[in-house]
């Protein structure tokens, strides 16, 4: 026996036995399967291979070292062995009790004896034995390759395809000392603790553990991950052999391997001694020091060292404690006992192992390279020796080619040198496993060319080995690549003899399944599964696939199923099923098969979490995998996992989840979500927002009413359509085909069941069906998973086109055909269609009563099913399957049967290879062969077919006399069964005479003569054959023409045929099909089972019934009329059915029964027939669909088939249709039989009087002349209209194709939305279809708040004006309501036209205006400045408030409201910028952008003179002076602030007013610009000199600023609101300017501290309420300051304000002194920009120029260069560029939202973050942007979370939504408590104002309750408690306030305010009481 013989033989059983007890392996290995002797070897030098480092005892506890020498110890062992292998030569059968036998012969293992000893001496082996499991052995040394790496272990891929485990301790020395110092500091922590609690008494520092301890306890973090890399090469040592039963597969062994990397295993044979310098060596890194590592080698009294330069060609090598490093020997300190190392890769590769004095084998590493030389070649590998006394073998899985040839032994001579590395090392055997393998010579893992999955069609076998496996060649590039196949891979069953089924050079189809990296070889299998199967691995499995398994367990928590082998995934609780659930769902079941989707996969733990919701299984919209696939706009499903007050939480796959804010949920104001919505629903999303970045999706639920074929992108073949298809694979249930669209090649599924109608033929075709046959026509059912689900059943191909899809297709009491989807005890479900399934129950699945249907039906079964019920709202339908009912009215069955057998029959010819299948042409029906008698039987005769003597003739007894074998007849031909081979003969006289061929022609002939049959001809039939499908049937009256018609039907098959028919009956036939190629040359025939056989009826009543077959003419009696049907009674149990569309030929108003009444009788033609049961005596009877047409009445012969078909239909034809029904809102009407439309109530007229007479107008069953509007292709109805329609162009609107709605056409519509004011009118104009009428298109007479008379529901006429096409495809049209351009909108039409014509014009677009035209328009909005007004749908204009009327007006708002009509005229058009202004004047205005116009304005002006003194009034007052109006003309001038009074005054407006009369004397006037001077000092009166001139409109002069400043920064401030000045010098960039609103009234009050704010941000909320401005002024004064530091303030604000109107007096007196006009081109403004480089206006102005020349890139450009320009100290200057430049973005970015970030972004690098942001903010809210704004309000509360300003916007904001009351709690928690009082006091102002005063008026209750003495508090509450009005609210609260004990002074002003209110509000009464109660506190006081 060998290597197994050495511890077995008597001369070394001692030695085994007595080194046995000092072995300390683990329970595992002493009690793994069968651990032999084998496991507890001793080592040559008599020591124990000893895996417990903390065992130290000897093996001889008492006495000394071995008294014997190594050299002693080798000669002992040499003579045991010599003495060995003799016993063996004489007695071999003493090795019988040895139990580790190898698995090569005894004459092998005599040869082995040489491996195992130190010498070269013995006999060569035959073979070389490859590394399996049962050889291994604890202690064996392997070289492996790292396969994974977990957390807590390793997985080593060995030699031989073997794996081996390393858990996390065996890893190395210091990783065990690592993880076993955390476990000891665990427990002693443990102990201490129980200790304390004891109370026993230890100190306190004792209990508490160190820093060095917690470290210590960390490591249950550790991770071997960046310690272990994949493919990275380590030397192991078995550590345990375990062997267990697997629970799941019974008798079957499961093998682990246990190892480990520890040194000390590894080098045990290695000391101090055998090191030296180039040596290759494995090191531990065991400390990082300074300068290099620390090195543990596992040697005792050794250590290494590893400095950091040493590790050459790897600079960056950084080294983890605990990694191994493999490196070269450079020095050996072996008195210090140290080793330095060097880690050069290309070093420890190159590195080799000598020979030296006293070299072992113990000291052989795995890995090591060695020199060697071919000492033999073997039969499977080759002998190697090395190191002179040494062998091993090199197997042939790792010779130097890994595809090894036939004649690889060719290649190696003996004595050839060569490279080699050890593979593995035995300890106990002696043997040594070398590789030739090249990539592993060199020191590296071996790559591939392939992937695990791959498939290989040609791969080629290259090696058979017999009880092993196949190695295989794959055809990879760029170079082929080696395989190898175990043998439980090479087949799906078990091969005996692998050699015979397999021989080398065959090509098989592989496909890779894994890799054995130790050998170089791929893994594959050949198994069909295994190629088949989709998942192999968990790198197979994606998130959101489609997975099958099997459920395997099932247990509280969830499932776990089976996906594939060694794949399990667990399907939790909550995804069993759609809600959610407590305990697992009774589907579940071990064993169950289910359908799973894949939601999330964990790769580091494989992990594999299913579902099995039902939605998201069949879903097939794209499903979010990650927050990178969630595109906004993207609709897919999700569930949901937290339900809160805000919203609902949405999760998707892989864990990615997303927010449904309450407002996307789609739920009333104050509904609960939790009622609506439960956890674990699914539910259909849309994405509305994603940031991957910051992992948070929104999504809505609300999405848009796509279907699934437009998610999914649809196939263009259609359900329902015919398609042909090649068979691509064979499965076990179904067949798996590509057919070919329109778009390519689609997977198409047939399952067997759906092969035929006939059982028998779907067997046979299952073995008949191979790879590349092809179906030329398939129905495709529905389509499921993007696959075809097709059928080639020939009952659903010829009934195709009247299969259903859908419920609205169905109508009750139709016949239609389908088949069995499923068969229950209380039914069967009948699918047709798309899945349209309907339910047969139990008692209509038969005409008897049966106790179980599936003794009848079968899943997959063609039946016929009559429709009973349809419940169309609820998508449910019952039918019947009853016989009587559902009876086949043609041959379909049998016709079907004889095409199948033609198409067996060629599949058998084509398979056998037949090439003699011309007999069938010869041999056809009805014709004469000659031949013999060959034998008879007691069934028949058999016949020799002379021509044919392959085929056989047989002759039924009934078929033929009495005969004799031998013979010879004449026989006719019956049957021809070509499957089989059959051919059935008559030789009967009745049917065939055997006379002589004279007599055969003369009875031929006469055959032909009386062949006149034609279809649907009733015949008699004779029985000659009862086949087990059909008979074969004779027909006497027609030549004896040979016909066949089915026994069966679809829903019954007959038991025993031959009980119900016999040879010689006679039955009643229709001819259904004449002779031809589909029928195989026979003749059709079906039976008439509504009649007794032929024989037991009269001729009379024969032709009574062959009169009703189609197209004859009956006669009957009116039995009833309703509105749609006629019923003629034909006689009994036959009626007629004539529908209201079969009575005229062309169109003719009213009813077209009118004519006819009850009891008449008529004349009527058939068109076809059916039968119905009846009630009174069970017999079926049969109705007659009848038509009076003139024109059918007229024709012969079958009825002319001219019936509108729902195929034929076209857009824009004209029909006949029929009133069927009404409902609220459409008609349904019959255009036929079987052919319905719908008619839409806006569709039947385009007069409002008559849509709302809808009802009234159409009666039932009258007959309407419509236009075909729209057809539905899934409903198969029309969509009509009264109205005509053109067909010049029709679109197709999903499934829907339309007609189209062109400009110009006049509709019919009804209002659904009235926007107020100006806003118009939501019209629908159709099903489907809306248009808005725009407020100038409500009427041609235009009066104030048009959209008053309209209300929702009204109906109203419409034109349409323009039709365009959105991005998502939906149709937007713009409708007018005018009855000047075909419109209608009330019922007395626009009275007054003539007169609204002649006082103004209505325009359209600017083309249309000219200055001086009078006109109309709406008010849009008012502000202070004026009006914008609305001229049309595209012309907006302004009206400036000086041109608003011919007096003052104070307040615009007030006077012009949002919808009120103004007219006036046109003053003023720009095409190019669209701006137009308008005059409401009656008094001549001027165009304030032209000159001047008005000749007395001129001469008024020239009259002016210096020193005149005139009457003006102020009108507009700002910082540095006052703007004077002079009296009764439009001229205005400017008095500086330093002409105002002799004295300087500090703030004009608490001087003056505007509107106020003054006197004002003129110092200058500048011709040239039409400006004007004023000074109102009291000096200049001395001498007052009264002057009247004449002025220009224009602005006035002045010497410090020019006005044009002032007038376009005001525009500038506030978007569309215009100041009330003119300026000639006003381009049309002033426009521009609107979109740069980009300064604040802080920062411009550096310049002209006037200018109202650009963005009008004042982060007191109430500041944005303009006529409240001065009241809340009022109340923020009364307010008393808190801050001690207030006056200081003050100061610093006048001494700030002083120097900012100093630089505007100085930069207007330098623009006065430069006398420039305004710049007009690019290079005036370039001078204005170099002479005022910081001046923000300036670089503004330039931005708006360049805006006005629609040049944005060049304005973008300007703002740039001025944030370059403006010094960086000019910190407000540049805060207003780049407010300018964000509002540039906002209005021309693209995408505006990513331009305006864009800039923000640099923005907040160089200004004051909170200023900017307000500025933002600000943008958002004039440009309403609402969501912009509210995710930047939240990012501001965020960040500036100490701001009262900042939250106040906020709770504004929270205001509108609601939600003030949780913004106001927010912010309180944010604040100091110093500014809470200030907050509370605003928000209770904001409820006040814009929400609920009773939340206002608590809030003040609480602020006065803990504030009493604070006066201004009460002033506030009183202040808004006046503006509410209720006067006895307001009395109570004064009288709360007067009891107050204040100060006398403050007690006083409340008395005041008291009095006022009461003089105001109350009554003479009130007042003295008022004046009573002061009094009373005085006198209190004074006493």
């Amino acid at each position: 026996m060998g290597k197994r013989t050495i511890e077995e033989s008597p001369g070394t059983e001692r030695t085994s036995k007595k080194h046995a007890a000092s072995y300390d392996f683990p329970s595992k290995e002493k009690s793994s399967a069968k651990a032999t002797k084998r496991d507890k070897p001793s080592t040559p030098t008599g020591k124990p291979v000893n895996f417990d480092v903390n065992q130290d005892e000897a093996d001889f506890p008492r006495g000394g070292a071995s008294a014997l020498t190594p050299a002693e110890l080798r000669e002992i062992r040499s003579q045991a062995e010599a003495e060995f292998e003799s016993e063996i030569g004489k007695s071999p059968r003493k090795v019988k009790q040895g139990k580790r036998k190898s698995i090569t012969e005894s004459t092998e293992d005599e040869h082995e004896g040489s491996l195992f000893g130190v010498g070269i001496t013995g006999t060569v082996p035959k073979s070389a034995e490859i590394l399996r499991h049962k050889i291994l052995c604890v202690g064996m040394k392997i070289w492996g390759a790292v396969a994974e790496v977990n957390n807590r272990d390793l997985v080593i891929c060995l030699p031989g395809g073997l794996r081996g485990f390393v858990q996390a301790e065996e890893a190395s020395e210091v990783i065990g000392e690592i993880l076993k110092s955390g476990k000891v500091k665990r427990a002693e922590l443990r102990k201490k603790s129980r200790m304390k609690e004891a109370g026993a008494q230890t100190q306190t520092e004792s209990c508490e553990p160190s820093d060095e301890d917690a470290s210590d306890v960390e490591n249950d973090d550790f991770t071997l991950k960046g310690i272990f890399s994949v493919g990275q090469l380590v030397a192991c040592t078995v550590k345990s052999l375990e062997s267990f039963t697997s629970k799941k597969e019974k008798g079957k062994n499961t093998k682990r391997i246990g190892l480990s990397l520890r040194l000390s295993y590894l080098h045990e044979g290695i000391s101090v001694d055998t090191m030296r310098e180039g040596l290759a060596i494995t090191a531990c890194v065991s400390s990082i020091e300074d300068h290099g590592y620390l090195l543990s080698l596992g040697v005792t009294g050794l250590s290494g060292f590893l400095l950091h330069r040493s590790s050459v060609g790897k600079n960056d090598l950084k080294l983890k404690k605990g990694q191994l490093v493999s490196g070269v020997v450079a020095s050996v300190d072996k008195n210090g006992g140290t080793v330095n190392l060097i880690a050069d890769q290309k070093a420890v590769a190159a590195a080799v192992v000598l020979e030296q004095e006293g070299f072992s084998l113990e000291q052989l590493i795995p890995g090591s390279l060695v020199n060697a030389k071919v000492r033999a070649v073997l039969r499977d590998g080759l002998l190697l020796s090395f190191l002179t006394y040494m062998n091993g073998t090199v197997d042939l899985f790792h010779l130097d080619a890994p595809l090894v040839g036939p004649k690889w032994a060719e290649t190696y001579a003996v004595n050839h040198k060569l490279k080699a590395r050890i593979l593995y090392v035995d300890p106990v055997t002696k043997s040594v496993g070398l590789t030739l393998n090249l990539d592993l010579v060199h020191n590296r893992a071996p790559s591939w060319a392939v992937k695990t999955g791959e498939v290989f069609n040609t791969a080629l076998v290259r090696r058979v080995d017999a009880t092993i496996g196949l190695l295989i060649e794959l055809p990879s590039k760029p170079n082929p690549s080696a395989a190898y196949v175990h043998i439980s891979n090479a087949s799906d069953g078990h091969i005996d003899k692998l050699e015979k089924k397999f021989t080398e050079g065959k090509k098989v189809k592989a496909r890779v399944t894994g890799f054995r990296i130790m050998d170089g070889l791929a893994v594959a299998s050949l198994k069909t599964a295994v190629l088949e199967q989709l998942i192999l691995s968990h790198a197979d499995v994606k998130v959101g696939m489609l997975v099958n398994a099997t459920v395997v367990a099932v247990e509280s928590f969830g499932a776990i199923a089976q996906i594939g082998e060694g794949l399990k995934g667990l399907c939790p609780l909550q995804h069993m099923s759609e809600y959610h659930r407590s305990t697992p769902s009774p589907k579940f079941q071990v064993g169950a098969k289910l359908k799973f989707r894949v939601i999330s996969i964990d790769s580091e733990s494989k992990k594999i979490t299913l579902t099995h919701k039902k939605t998201l299984v069949s879903s097939k919209l794209t499903p979010i995998t990650s927050f990178e696939d969630a595109v906004e706009g993207m609709v897919t499903y999700g569930w949901i996992t937290g339900i809160e007050d805000y919203g609902c939480f949405v999760s998707f796959y892989n864990d990615v989840k997303g927010l449904v804010h309450r407002t996307e949920m789609g739920l009333p104001v104050g509904y609960n979500p939790t009622t609506a919505f439960q956890l674990g629903q699914v539910v259909k999303c849309k994405v509305m927002r994603s940031d991957p970045s910051a992992k948070r999706l929104s999504v809505s639920f609300s999405t848009t009413n796509r279907t699934d074929d437009e998610v999914e992108g649809s196939f263009e073949i259609q359900v329902g359509s015919i398609v042909s298809g090649t068979v691509s694979l064979v499965k076990e249930n179904s067949l798996m085909l590509d057919v070919v669209g329109p778009r390519g090649v689609t997977k198409g599924v047939l399952a067997y069941s759906q092969l035929s109608d006939i059982s028998g033929h779907v067997e046979q075709f299952k073995a008949l069906l191979k790879p590349g046959y092809k179906f030329d026509r398939l129905l495709v059912l529905e389509m499921k998973e993007r696959k075809l689900i097709l059928s080639a059943k020939f009952s659903l191909l010829q009934a195709a086109s009247s299969l259903p899809s859908d419920v609205s297709q169905l109508q009750a009491d139709s016949v239609l055909q389908g088949y069995v989807a499923n068969v229950i005890p209380s039914g069967c479900f009948i699918r047709f269609l798309g899945r349209l399934t309907g339910l047969a129950s139990l008692r209509e699945a038969s005409d008897v009563f049966i106790a179980d249907p599936s003794e009848i039906f079968s899943a997959g079964q063609s039946v016929r099913a009559k429709v009973l019920q349809v419940m169309e709202e609820k998508g449910k339908f019952f039918v019947s399957l009853k016989q009587s009912l559902c009876f086949s009215t043609d041959a379909s069955l049998l016709h079907g049967f004889f095409i199948e057998e033609e198409k067996i029959f060629e599949l058998q010819s084509d398979s056998n290879g037949a090439s003699n299948a011309e007999w069938s042409k010869e041999l056809s029906i009805g014709s004469y062969v000659d031949g013999e008698i060959q034998d008879v039987k007691d069934y028949g005769v058999i016949v020799n077919i002379y021509k044919h003597k392959d085929i056989v003739g047989f002759l039924a007894k009934y078929q033929c006399d009495p005969v004799e074998v031998g013979t010879k007849v004449r026989a006719r031909v019956l049957d021809v069964a070509k499957v089989d081979g059959i051919v059935d003969l008559t030789i009967r006289t009745k049917v065939f005479s055997s006379d002589d061929s004279a007599s055969i022609k003369k009875i031929s002939s006469k055959r032909k003569s009386s062949d006149n049959v034609v279809p649907h001809q009733t015949v008699t039939a004779v029985v000659e054959l009862v086949k087990n499908e059909y008979l074969v049937l004779s027909l006497p009256d027609h030549g004896n023409m040979i016909g066949f018609a089915s026994m069966h039907d679809y829903n019954v098959r007959l038991q025993d045929p031959h009980k119900d028919f016999r040879p010689g009956q006679r039955l009643t036939a229709r001819i259904q099909h004449l002779p031809n190629a589909s029928t195989g040359g026979r003749l059709l025939l079906l039976l008439d089972k509504s009649s007794k056989v032929a024989e037991l009826t009269t001729p009379k009543k024969q032709r009574m019934q062959s009169n009703f077959s189609e197209g004859a003419l009956v006669v009957g009696e009116i039995q009833s009329i309703d509105p749609v049907n006629m019923i003629l009674d034909l006689g009994k149990s036959v009626k007629g059915i004539i529908h209201v569309s079969e009575v005229w030929d062309e169109f003719l108003e009213g009813h077209p029964f009118a004519a006819y009444k009850v009891g008449q009788t008529i004349t009527a033609k058939v068109l076809t027939t059916f039968k119905t049961p009846r009630t009174t005596d069970g017999l079926p009877e049969t109705h007659l669909e009848l038509s009076v047409r003139p024109s059918e009445l007229s024709a012969e012969g079958v009825p002319m088939g001219n019936r509108p078909l729902f195929e034929t239909m076209t857009v824009g034809q004209i029909v006949t249709a029929y009133i069927h029904k009404i409902e609220d809102d459409k008609a349904w009407l019959l255009v036929g039989p079987h052919l319905r439309g719908r008619l839409f109530i806006l569709d039947s007229s385009t007069e409002p009087s008559e849509l709302r007479q809808f009802h009234a107008r159409l009666k039932v069953g009258h007959a309407h002349r419509c236009w075909v509007l729209g057809k539905d292709l899934e409903k198969g109805t029309l969509d009509l209209s009264l109205r005509e329609v053109s067909a010049a162009r029709e679109v197709m609107r999903g499934k829907v194709p339309q007609a189209t709605v062109e400009k110009g056409n006049v509709l019919g519509g009804r209002v659904t939305k009235v926007y107020p004011g100006i806003g118009g009118l939501i019209v629908q104009i159709g099903s489907a279809m809306y248009g808005k009428v725009h407020v100038t298109h409500l009427s041609d007479v235009w009066v104030d708040d048009p959209g008053k008379k309209f209300q929702e529901g009204q109906f109203v006429k419409c034109a349409v004006l323009d039709v365009s096409t959105e991005a998502d495809g939906k149709l937007r049209l713009a409708l007018s309501l005018r009855a000047s351009l075909g419109g209608l909108g009330s019922e007395n039409g626009d009275a007054g036209l003539e007169n609204r014509q002649e006082d103004a014009a209505i325009v359209e677009t600017l083309q249309d205006l000219s200055v001086g035209l009078r006109t109309q328009a709406y008010v849009k909005s008012a502000s202070k400045k004026g009006c914008f007004v609305v001229l049309s749908r595209s012309v907006e204009g302004r009206i400036l408030i000086k041109n608003l009327s011919d007096t003052f007006v104070a307040d615009p708002a007030e006077s012009f409201t949002q919808g009120m009509v103004v007219r006036g005229r046109i003053i003023s058009v720009e095409r190019l910028s669209g701006r137009v202004e308008m005059s409401l004047r009656t008094s001549p205005s001027t165009n304030s952008s032209n000159s001047v116009s008005d000749i007395q304005d001129e001469k008024r002006f020239e009259s002016l003179n210096v020193g005149d003194i005139l009457t003006c009034h102020i009108k507009k007052i700002a910082a540095f002076g006052l703007f004077l109006a002079i009296d009764s003309s439009q001229i205005v001038g400017l008095c500086h602030v330093s002409e105002v009074a002799d004295n300087f005054l500090d703030s004009l407006p608490k001087h003056f007013q505007v509107g106020q009369k003054i006197r004002a004397k003129i110092l200058k006037i500048d011709g040239g610009k039409k400006r004007v001077s004023f000074g109102l000092k009291e000096s200049y009166f001395s001498s007052e000199k009264v002057g009247y001139g004449g002025e220009d409109d224009s602005e006035a002069a002045t010497d410090d600023e020019d006005y044009e400043v002032d007038a376009d920064l005001d525009r500038v401030n506030n978007g569309r609101d215009e100041d009330d000045q003119s300026d000639e010098s006003r381009g049309k960039e002033n426009d521009d300017l609107e979109v740069l609103a980009a300064v604040t009234k802080k920062n411009i009050q550096s310049k002209l501290s006037e200018v109202v704010p650009a963005l009008e941000v004042d982060l007191d909320p109430e500041s944005g309420d303009e006529n409240e401005g001065g009241n809340q002024k009022g109340n923020e004064d009364r307010m008393e300051e808190e801050d001690e530091g207030s006056e200081k303030q003050k100061k610093r604000a006048k001494k700030r304000l002083k120097k900012e109107r100093e630089a505007a007096i100085a930069a207007a007196e330098e623009k006065r002194l430069k006398d420039n006009e305004t710049p007009e081109t690019v290079d005036e403004f370039e001078q204005l920009v170099r002479a005022s480089p910081n001046s923000s206006f300036v670089w503004i102005k330039y931005m708006a120029f360049m805006l006005s020349i629609a040049d944005v890139e060049r304005a973008r450009a300007v703002a740039d260069r001025a944030l370059q320009t403006i010094n960086f100290r000019e910190e407000s200057e540049k805060m207003n560029v780049w407010v300018a430049y964000l509002n540039l973005e906002n209005a021309y970015g693209n995408p505006r939202k990513e331009a305006v970030l864009k800039v923000f972004q640099k923005a907040v690098q160089y200004c004051d973050p909170k200023k900017l942001y307000v500025a933002l903010l600000g943008i958002y809210e004039r440009t309403e942007q609402e969501d912009m704004a509210d995710e930047l309000l939240k990012t501001m509360v965020r960040k500036f979370k100490t701001s009262a300003k900042i939250w106040l916007r906020y709770i504004q904001r929270a205001l509108k939504k609601g939600a003030a009351n949780k913004a106001l709690d927010q912010s309180l928690l944010s604040l100091p408590k110093r500014k809470h009082l200030k907050v509370i006091t605003q928000v209770s102002i904001m409820e006040f104002k814009h929400g609920s005063p009773d939340r206002g008026r608590a809030i003040f209750e609480g602020i006065v309750r803990n504030y009493p003495k604070r006066l201004d508090l009460w002033s506030v509450y009183l202040d808004q408690e006046i503006r509410v009005g209720d006067v006895d609210i307001i009395r109570a609260l004064f009288e709360r306030a007067v009891l107050l004990e204040l100060q006398p002074k403050k007690m006083k002003s409340l008395f005041k305010r008291y009095l006022d209110f009461e003089k105001t509000h109350g009554d003479e009464t009130r007042v003295e009481y008022v004046k009573t109660k002061a009094m009373e506190y005085v006198e209190n006081k004074l006493g």
